[in-house]
């Protein structure tokens, strides 16, 4: 016999030996050449191979069919195996501090081939359970029989009690055979600052995902959104076993084996929690101005590291591992704003004026104007029965001042034409665009992530049923129409110019080892354009109120910005536009370390919402320096 560390007994060796004879019957039959006995010859056959056939069926049922009852029957009152939970992985952020705590949760469990071989043994035994749990019998007893009977998998009869009662327990289950107290490494998640959305939670696995995952059992907990799903591999343990005696009453007589559980693998982040904490708080007062939803991102643009990443509303991921708390998971689901999802990610929304960097690039890429190229720009461009406004006359304005000022006129030349201005054209522009990957997941180690949309004549035509206007293109130019992205596609197409064209995957495992997806955006001297028109809206232009950051030595910090206001296509009861605030920035100017995104969802324009946001989040990152 064969214990399940390899232990092989010695093999049984007969003594007895068989002489072969000679049989007179069969070799009467052989030499009978009767015509008449083959008939009576081939019956014997036939009864030969019925004979065969019942006992092979046999034979299976035995080994297939009650292979576990059978086994369960000749070693269940001897030889038992019991698992031992695995610790997950713990998650750090960058500067080694625990994001998740690993805990004790004590649950009832039964576990069927440790139960008495008599039907009737068990019947009382779960009886006794009932009355003690105060559960009903029948419950009970549809969780045991059936396809379980006879399972050395764990089956859980309640749930979550507490370390006093779980003494008690299993004082009382020391004569109810197969009835445990089982302590099982659950999580505990910090619910404030945003985490929920990053770090995720894990819960009972379910049949679809069991049949996907062969070394997992149907008592197991899983990732199921964020990091822990993302990185359940990394982070699940491996399971321990124990293999013991018994005798006949199921009473321990010795340990014959351990094999000691597995701790999952740790894993760092990217994430700087007192980041973190700043983004948050400061991004929760800033959206009540609006509809309390929002998005505060800060990542290092020279390699794809997520610094900061705020999603509101948030919520609680400890609802998703405490019983207790099933109220607040049903709330969660059927709540109007939507708290579990990760607006970072997967909120699409209009873009405004923080597209203007993108566009500014294409057009000197494709040489549509050259960087002293200047125009006087009108208030508005009529073209027809359409007026496109801008916001004030800029007059006289060259591309830089362009960006300080945020010129829609200016872009609505860049891109559809105007003056003498030919402009890109949507073929020219929507290809630009794609190349920023504003069409295309990032590929942020987070599930749930959507792409978002460059339409162009086919996709209008395709989606709309209706051609392609110049007025698409001029809107499109300046972030409105049907173009959206999702926070973490601007961003990272924005860290790409600041980055001098390298373009990153956003990441928040801490992985130095980070190479670019793609090396060259555009060229070097149109993107130095593009970041000086930033650092004039920096210094003196549409975000000049982000001045005032001090580094840990007192000095002032330069960098890039471009603030945005995204209509909605709604207005309010007012009558007023409903509108988006954004804000984007970089810095320092010179080798930027930091990369900043603020989205304040209908709050106004981003100059007076989103902007003071990010200045308190680069407050605090050259603080920390």
């Amino acid at each position: 016999m064969k214990n399940i560390f390899g232990q092989v007994g010695k093999p049984f060796k007969s003594r007895v030996k068989i002489k072969p004879e000679f049989s007179p019957s069969l070799n009467a039959i052989g030499k009978t050449s009767s015509e008449k006995s083959v008939p009576h010859f081939t019956f014997y056959y036939f009864i030969l191979f019925v004979l065969v056939l019942i006992f092979g069926a046999r034979l299976v049922n035995l080994q297939v069919v009650e292979g576990a009852k059978n086994l369960y029957l000749a070693e269940g009152n001897r030889i038992r195996l019991s698992k031992i939970s695995a610790p997950r992985g713990i998650i750090f952020d960058r500067n080694d501090t625990a994001l998740v705590q690993n805990i004790l949760r004590y649950d009832i469990e039964i576990i069927p081939n440790q139960m008495p071989n008599s039907i009737e043994e068990r019947v009382a035994i779960l009886a006794k359970l009932s009355d003690f749990l105060e559960q009903d019998l029948a419950g009970i007893k549809d969780k045991i029989f059936g396809k379980n009977m006879y399972s050395s998998d764990a089956v859980v009869v309640k749930e979550d009690i507490s370390q006093a009662d779980a003494l008690v327990y299993q004082i009382k289950f020391e004569e109810m055979e197969g009835v445990l107290v089982a302590i099982k490494p659950l999580r505990k998640y910090d619910d404030d600052f945003g985490l929920a959305h990053i770090v995720g939670y894990i819960g009972k696995i379910t049949e679809d995902e069991l049949t996907d995952r062969a070394k997992y059992a149907i008592t197991d907990w899983i990732g199921k959104i964020g990091l822990e799903l993302f990185y359940e591999d990394k982070l699940r343990g491996q399971y321990g076993q124990t293999q013991i005696e018994v005798n006949a009453k199921g009473r321990l007589q010795r340990v014959i084996a351990t094999l000691p559980a597995v701790k999952g693998e740790d894993i760092k982040l990217s994430l700087d929690l007192n980041l973190q904490k700043k983004a948050f708080e400061n991004l929760k007062i800033a959206v009540e101005k609006g509809n309390g939803k929002g998005v505060a991102i800060a990542t290092n643009p020279q390699n794809g590291e997520i610094l900061s990443l705020v999603s509101l509303p948030s919520y609680n991921n400890n609802a998703f591992v405490k019983p207790d708390m099933k109220e607040e998971v049903h709330r969660l689901f059927t709540d109007e704003a939507r708290p579990l999802v990760n607006r970072a990610i997967s909120g699409l929304y209009p873009i405004g004026s923080t597209i203007k960097p993108l566009v500014a690039t294409i057009a000197l890429s494709n040489k549509v104007v050259s960087e002293s190229y200047k125009v006087d720009t009108p208030l508005e461009i009529v073209i027809g029965d359409f007026h496109f406004p801008d916001w004030k006359d800029h007059g006289l304005t060259d591309i830089r001042r362009a960006l300080a000022e945020s010129n829609n006129i200016f872009f609505y030349a860049l891109g559809g034409g105007w003056d003498k201005i030919k402009g890109l054209g949507i073929d020219r522009l929507a290809s630009g665009l794609k190349k920023f990957r504003l069409n295309q997941i990032t590929g942020i180690d987070l599930i749930g992530e959507k792409k978002g949309i460059v339409p162009d004549p086919e996709w209008k035509k395709k989606t709309k049923s209706e051609p392609w206007y110049l007025g698409d293109t001029y809107h499109m130019s300046i972030g409105q129409g049907d173009i959206v992205a999702t926070p973490i596609e601007l961003l990272s197409a924005i860290a790409s110019i600041a980055s001098g064209g390298r373009y990153y995957a956003p990441h928040l495992i801490l992985d130095s080892r980070a190479k670019p997806l793609e090396e060259k955006i555009a060229g070097e001297n149109d993107l130095r354009v593009v970041r000086e028109g930033m650092k004039m809206a920096w210094d003196e232009g549409s975000a000049r109120s982000i001045q005032g950051i001090k580094d840990k030595n007192g000095n002032d910090v330069s960098g890039g910005a471009k603030t945005g206001t995204a209509q909605t296509g709604r207005k309010n009861q007012n009558g007023d536009d409903i509108t988006h605030g954004w804000f984007v920035a970089f810095a320092p100017y010179e080798n930027p370390e930091i990369a900043v995104l603020v989205l304040v969802e209908e709050g106004g324009d981003g100059y007076t919402t989103a902007l003071p946001v990010a200045k308190e989040i680069l407050k605090e990152y050259f603080r920390e320096e």
